[in-house]
C-alpha cells in the first residue's frame, strides 16, 4: 500500500493556471487520490 502525501479530514487548497489558447471543452477538471482515515489491522 503506498502513502498518501495529503492528509485526510483537511481542507486542501489548489492553484491551476490554465495555457493560453486552451480552447472551449479541452479543460477536463482536475483528478485525486482517494484519500481517507485507515485504521491499522488488528
Amino acid at each position: 500500500m503506498r502513502n498518501s502525501n495529503l492528509a485526510p479530514d483537511m481542507a486542501h487548497r489548489i492553484k491551476v493556471t490554465l495555457p493560453e489558447g486552451l480552447k472551449p471543452g479541452q479543460f477536463q477538471g482536475l483528478f485525486f487520490e482517494h484519500v481517507e482515515t485507515e485504521s491499522p489491522e488488528k
